[in-house]
């Protein structure tokens, strides 16, 4: 890698779908860094659902 190659910073963007109802019932998200995989993280999102 030469220098200007190390002057960037990648990253990826990462989307959770919902429908509009199921998006009201989201109450927090989490994205897990404990480990790296890739350029990807695992995604968590809690919602109040009751089942």
């Amino acid at each position: 890698m030469n220098d200007n190659m190390k002057t960037w910073v990648f990253c990826r963007i990462v989307y959770h779908l919902a429908t509009p109802a199921l998006a009201a019932l989201a109450r927090s998200e989490q994205i897990y860094k404990g480990e790296k995989f890739s350029d990807h993280a695992p995604i968590t999102v809690t919602y109040d659902l009751a089942l």
